[in-house]
């Protein structure tokens, strides 16, 4: 039985997420599994007792903390 490799070619946010992936790996900035579902958790209930402003950008936002945590 033969197998079909499919090429898919990355846009510029999954490259970039990619880089910061390999930079944390390189710095040993590592979490397990479990530690990182303990903080979506704690994430996920944040947003539900936060009221965000209505002009609020989750993209720029997102966009500002990862360019600031890997300068």
């Amino acid at each position: 039985m033969a197998t079909e490799t499919q090429m898919t070619k990355l846009i510029e946010e999954q490259k970039q997420m990619l880089k910061m992936s390999g930079d944390d790996i390189e710095k040993e900035q590592l979490i397990s599994q479990e530690a990182m579902d303990k903080r979506n958790l704690e994430w996920l209930n944040v947003l539900g007792s936060v009221k965000l402003p209505v002009d609020f950008d989750e993209e720029k936002e997102l966009d500002a903390y990862f360019e600031n945590k890997h300068r």
